[in-house]
C-alpha cells in the first residue's frame, strides 16, 4: 500500500486525442468515460473533483477499487493510479 493514499481516489490518465479539444470538451469527455464505468452521467459528475485539461489528459474521481478495476479497460485510458488524498473528512476539493 501506498501511503496518503486511501484507494478510494484515483487519478484516471487518458491518451491526448488527436485534436485540441476546449476544456468544456475535455470535461464532458472525462465525465463520459467515467460514466462508462459507473452507468451514469449524474454519478460521474458526482464523483469527479479535479480536471486537467493542460499538462496531460485526465481527471481524479472518488470510487471504490472494484470501479478504478472497471474503468482500466474503457478505450483511452492510459493509466489509473491511487491519488493521494489527506483531507480527512473534508469535502472541499478546491476544483471548479
Amino acid at each position: 500500500l501506498v501511503e496518503g493514499c486511501d484507494y478510494e481516489h484515483w487519478l484516471i490518465v487518458l491518451r491526448p486525442p488527436d485534436a485540441f479539444p476546449d476544456r468544456e470538451e475535455i470535461s464532458q469527455h472525462c465525465v463520459a468515460t467515467l460514466a462508462e464505468a459507473l452507468g451514469s452521467q449524474k454519478a460521474a459528475r458526482e464523483s469527479i473533483y479535479a480536471v486537467s485539461t493542460k499538462y496531460y489528459y485526465g481527471f481524479s474521481c472518488k470510487v471504490g477499487r472494484e470501479v478504478a478495476h472497471r474503468i482500466e479497460s474503457i478505450p483511452g485510458v492510459k493509466w489509473v493510479l491511487p491519488d493521494s488524498f489527506l483531507g480527512g473528512e473534508e469535502r472541499g476539493y478546491g476544483g471548479k
